[in-house]
């Protein structure tokens, strides 16, 4: 593992401070000095670290050489760092050579990764830089991460502005930086007689104290800054959530999330954060997720109830919109974390149409999610299969609103009982399903097959058999409807059959362009009451994106 410091030098005046982290503290009128030591010191001694530093020749000539100046701090720990000189920033081509600049630091140093599994991790600090320099600084960082493997540990910034005054230690052991201060004007010499009586800052009354404060500017020597060091790597955090909440939103992709799920885990698991809870919470959301895109992705759309997360989409999109809803909770007891509700809350809308939703739902939500990120395959899949399932809930419905109208066998049902149509029923489902839909052929102008022509192999129970085939001769009637379920099938077979298919020849744009078409088509039935004969154009009050409400409504 590799480690580099890149740091900044401006051309300000530098005073000793107090500069603090966590619960240490460094005086030094160079930050570098003072992260040197909370970075990379361990008992007493100094990892081995590359150190390199962008400047401006100003800055070089006015802080970097000289007495007391960094070059000869860094001379005391045997630190020789590389200068990067780079201009001010005036023009657009300065900009990008400032930018081109700080890649190359970066990129320099990983270059020289020993193997394709070592990190270069790096540490920033952009306290003394040009108001530029930290958005190319990340915009650098995001850009050299595509190309190796760098990783950033913290991005750090000493807000000597937003110090604490208080008064010198020093001014107690060496009183002559006082005798310096008598001539001065605006000085109070009461105030600088009791300074010299006292031992230490609990011997001087609050008076005092506050005179000096006030006027801290003509008591030079007298006050020191307690600056915090302020870590920014949680912004680079941010951005890079943003990044992967928008390769899933755009792309559906997941990869970048559980990456960056991982890492984080890691990382709060090492240095025992605070907020690990949360991060189990994020952590069980990418998982959650992973499995709802990967049930989408293999066409898991069956739910009974022995199915679990891994195979049905249903089950997944569940339990993922539960682990949202916690996690949006934690985010909101947490401000370090609270910025990724907004980008979350974006996930949980986007798993909404999947929720409380029967197995036609499932499907129909599918097929608009394949849709939008071009699953081709898998929408057709979906289409085909909730197709089978329309049929199945549309012909249950009809025929109990009937059942008083159909010739059954009084031993076989008794017709107090309710018609059930079991969709999830392998044998049910396939044979009903496929006598109404394949019995009839777009060669003969969708003329069904009579009744002795079709056989029934699995199906026992016989008012199921007449169901499907009094369906068939209603449904034979409706030519549009035959040829939506011939082109779902035809589609269906040439991209599953890899193109070798009777209508292999369909370009990739009209198997996407029908495939919205027939999505259309598949929510119009969906919407209207079965036996679709004659069928109205709805398409137009249910544009593509709204999934139809629960089939159980229906």
């Amino acid at each position: 593992m590799s480690k580099l410091f890149v740091t900044v030098l401006g051309t300000g005046n530098y005073f000793d401070c107090y500069y603090c982290k966590d619960d240490k503290s460094f005086r030094t009128p160079f930050i570098q000095e003072a992260l040197m030591n909370f970075l990379y010191k361990n008992e007493n001694k100094f990892e081995d670290f590359e150190m390199k530093i962008l400047l401006t020749e100003k800055a070089r000539d006015k802080n970097y050489y000289g007495e007391n100046k960094l070059e000869s701090i860094l001379k005391k720990y045997n630190i020789t760092p590389e200068l990067v000189i780079i201009p001010e920033g005036k023009t657009s081509d300065e900009l990008w050579d400032i930018f081109d600049k700080v890649s190359e630091t970066i990129d320099e140093s990983a270059s020289k990764l020993s193997s394709s599994h070592e990190s270069l991790d790096v540490n920033i600090d952009i306290t003394h830089s040009l108001r530029n320099i930290p958005m190319q600084i990340v915009v650098a960082m995001n850009y050299l991460t595509l190309f190796n493997n760098v990783n950033l540990e913290g991005i750090y910034y000493g807000a000597f502005e937003l110090g604490e005054t208080k008064i010198d230690d020093k001014v107690f052991k060496n009183k002559s930086i006082l005798d310096k201060l008598y001539n001065s004007q605006n000085i109070n010499t009461t105030v600088l007689d009791k300074l010299k009586s006292a031992n230490c800052c609990d011997d001087l009354d609050d008076d005092t104290k506050e005179i000096i404060f006030k006027n801290s500017r003509n008591y030079k020597g007298v006050t020191i800054s307690h600056a915090p060091i302020c870590s920014l790597d949680v912004y680079y955090d941010l951005l890079n959530w943003t990044n992967a909440i928008n390769s899933f939103i755009k792309c559906g992709n997941t990869t970048e999330l559980q990456y960056l799920s991982n890492t984080t885990k890691d990382i709060a698991r090492q240095s025992k954060s605070e907020n690990f809870k949360n991060i189990a919470s994020l952590d069980k959301v990418v998982i959650n997720l992973n499995h709802f895109t990967n049930c989408i992705n293999t066409c898991r759309g069956k739910y009974v109830k022995k199915v679990n997360k891994l195979n049905s989409i249903k089950i997944a999109s569940s339990e993922l919109y539960k682990s949202l809803q916690n996690l949006l909770n934690d985010l909101d007891k947490n401000i370090s974390v609270k910025p990724l509700k907004k980008l979350f809350k974006l996930v949980s809308k986007k798993i909404e149409p999947f929720i409380g939703k029967d197995n036609l739902g499932i499907g129909l939500a599918t097929i608009d999610w394949c849709i939008e990120y071009n699953l081709y395959q898998q929408a057709y899949t979906a289409l085909d299969e909730s197709l089978k399932t329309l049929l199945c809930v549309k012909l249950e419905t009809f025929y109990n609103k009937n059942i008083d109208k159909i010739e059954i066998d009084e031993e076989e049902f008794d017709k107090t009982k309710k018609i059930t149509i079991n969709e999830t029923n392998a044998d049910e489902r396939e044979e009903i399903a496929n006598v109404i839909l394949t019995c009839t052929s777009k060669d003969h102008n969708y003329e069904p097959l009579s009744s002795e022509k079709i056989h029934f192999k699995k199906l026992k129970k016989e008012y199921k058999k007449k169901i499907a085939i009094e369906s068939l001769n209603i449904l034979s009637k409706n030519k549009d409807f035959y040829k939506f379920v011939n082109n779902v099938k035809d589609f269906r077979n040439d991209i599953n059959h890899f193109g070798f298919g009777a209508n292999g020849e369909s370009s990739y744009e009209k198997l996407s362009d029908e495939l919205s078409n027939l999505r259309d088509q598949l929510v119009k039935y969906s919407q209207s009451d079965f036996p679709w004969y004659p069928v109205e154009n709805t398409s137009e009050e249910n544009p593509q994106g709204e999934v139809a409400a629960d089939s159980s409504q229906i």
